[in-house]
């Protein structure tokens, strides 16, 4: 219910032109090296794996696309066989579990991407497929996915619902969302699918009603996309099969949401924090970007689209960098409305943007100059303890970050995430006391106006501090951060830090400048303060080995007051 065969064939009126010669020539090298090629075990592991469903998306829909676009039967048949080899895995979830009252859970966000993926399927192929086959379809739907869900919230007892079911995070947009998608297809025809449309809309609602109005994601722009693009297919979905709008579609957030992943991954530098600071375009999102009239963010997104392509060898298939981004092309060659201008992507950032709902801050300087501060509340999914953290950007070089905590190791979502170093203000360019930072999750306060953009995440740092506090500024040099901490020690050794990180060099020019270059780019950092610093340098401690260790630099504040002036002069 999302696309159509007839928003595939109109792509074919573009030949010729760009961007959708690339995006068939993407689609078409795809397609070609999966008529062949399965899944490869040595990368799956595990076969019921999440990374499993999002091969099978980018499979069938990739050859059922290519089928529509070409008329060529053999991508049909290539299609069918990866489905027919989905009906043979013994779990289409990610990891079977039992609930609080004993029941089996086997609906989680591999099932919501299957049931996305069939959908599509269902509505490119409907015209080729057989009777038989329409109904080996539906009795896995029907198996997998419609009555385990009947079976957990065809009830109001609140016990049996699965964690996700009405949360307000991407568990329940991809979860629900899926179930949605592949139920408006087969409404028509089989009862269950009918019956899980109400229930599944309910949680839809839930997600719906937590958007924010001013755009923002509340857990970072790499989860930002998976959870408002299953929100997007689920509702667009919805209003195809109904004919009827969906109202939060239309709410201002919806208009807001498409600048929140690009302003925080200028030039594809990712300024985000949490879990996933990068942001992977996808073709999906076209939808929305024409549907609120946000022309810059159609050229954006092709423009990202293209680089991103680039990045990543093509063969074998089934890398992971590529099942991260699904079956792109096909949506993109799909959706694109406009011919590839990149002239008409450029917008001038204002020197401070906030997003109030979360809390985050973007600082635009001269000289290709990013720098983004972390307030609100770090008490949110995917969250860590890194209030007052900054990330700085020389236009596509990221020059000051944070520790990586992804891939995720084993436990890093449950009671061990707060012993993992990566989840620590340790691991990230914020202040510390006595080498500790904050304490637990929680709320910083914060104020702006047009020029700068103070945080106070003082009630995060234990009872003995009465102030820690990061100021950020746009000056003419570049930028400005002041940090002031304060305390009531009682002959206890209390010990202030700014702590930076960068995966490029550091090199002491002067008493009290640094410089860092990376990726071809340099910026300084020179600090004041009102007695007489001392600088450490060292390296990250990663968990696991595969994180990079980052250098990281040190400024212990003796009298609570340091000021860093962060600029793009070279010495």
């Amino acid at each position: 219910m999302f696309i159509f065969p007839k928003d595939i064939i109109q792509a074919r009126q573009h030949r010729g032109q760009q961007p959708w010669d690339a995006f068939l020539a993407e689609m078409t090298e795809a397609a070609d090296a999966m008529l062949d090629v399965y899944y490869p075990e040595s990368e799956l592991g595990d076969e019921r794996s999440l990374f499993r469903a999002r091969l099978f998306s980018r499979a069938v829909l990739t050859l059922a696309g290519m089928y529509i676009y070409s008329e060529d039967e053999k991508y049909a048949k290539a299609a069918w066989a990866y489905i027919e080899d989905a009906f043979t895995w013994e779990y289409w979830c990610a990891e079977p579990s039992v609930n609080e009252v004993g029941q089996p859970v086997e609906l989680d966000l591999a099932t919501g991407e299957m049931g996305f993926a069939l959908a599509n399927v269902w509505t490119l192929l409907e015209g080729w497929m057989s009777q038989e086959q329409k109904q080996q379809i539906i009795a896995q739907c029907d198996k997998r996915l419609f009555k385990p869900y009947l079976a957990l919230v065809d009830t109001e007892d609140v016990n049996v619902w699965p964690w996700w079911y009405m949360c307000r995070m991407n568990w329940n947009s991809v979860s629900n969302g899926g179930i949605l998608c592949i139920a408006l297809c087969l409404e028509d025809i089989d009862a269950l699918a009918a019956r899980c449309i109400p229930l599944a809309l309910r949680a839809l609602d839930e997600f719906a009603d937590s958007l924010h109005p001013d755009g923002s994601g509340e857990e970072g722009i790499g989860y930002w996309l998976y959870g408002h693009l299953y929100f997007l297919y689920a509702a667009i979905s919805l209003e195809n099969a109904t004919g009827k709008k969906y109202a939060p579609l239309d709410k201002p957030g919806m208009k807001n949401t498409l600048d929140f992943p690009f302003d925080f991954s200028p030039d594809e530098a990712g300024l985000s924090f949490n879990d996933v600071n990068w942001f992977n375009p996808t073709g999906g999102l076209y939808v929305l970007a024409n549907r609120t009239g946000e022309k810059r963010k159609v050229q954006a997104l092709t423009q990202r689209l293209l680089d991103f392509r680039k990045k990543f060898d093509k063969h074998p298939v089934f890398l992971k960098e590529t099942a991260y981004m699904w079956p792109s092309e096909v949506f993109a060659l799909a959706f694109c409305q406009d011919a590839y201008d990149p002239s008409k992507i450029h917008a001038d950032m204002p020197k401070v943007k906030v997003y109030p709902d979360n809390g985050w801050g973007l600082f635009t300087a001269k000289d290709g100059l990013r720098m983004a501060l972390r307030s609100g509340s770090s008490n949110v999914n995917h969250g860590c303890r890194d209030l007052n953290a900054i990330v700085v950007a020389k236009n596509r070089a990221v020059m000051i970050e944070n520790c990586s905590n992804h891939p995720y190791p084993q436990g890093w979502f449950g009671p061990t995430r707060k012993l993992f170093f990566e989840d620590s203000s340790a691991a990230k360019s914020t202040q510390l006391v006595n080498g500790i930072g904050q304490t637990g999750y929680g709320e910083a306060a914060f104020v702006w106006d047009e020029n700068s953009m103070t945080s106070d995440a003082t009630a995060m740092y234990g009872a003995f501090m009465k102030k820690v506090e990061r100021r950020a500024e746009v000056t003419q040099e570049g930028m400005k951060l002041t940090d002031t901490f304060a305390h009531e020690g009682k002959g206890d050794r209390i010990i202030p830090e700014s702590r930076f990180y960068t995966a490029g060099t550091l090199q002491q020019v002067d008493q009290n400048t640094w410089k860092i270059e990376r990726g071809g780019e340099t910026i300084t950092l020179q600090f004041e303060a009102n007695a007489p610093l001392e600088f450490r340098v060292g390296q990250s401690v990663p968990s696991v080995p595969e994180y990079d260790s980052l250098n990281m630099l040190r400024v212990f504040v003796p009298r609570g007051k340091l000021t860093t002036v962060i600029t793009t002069r070279i010495f």
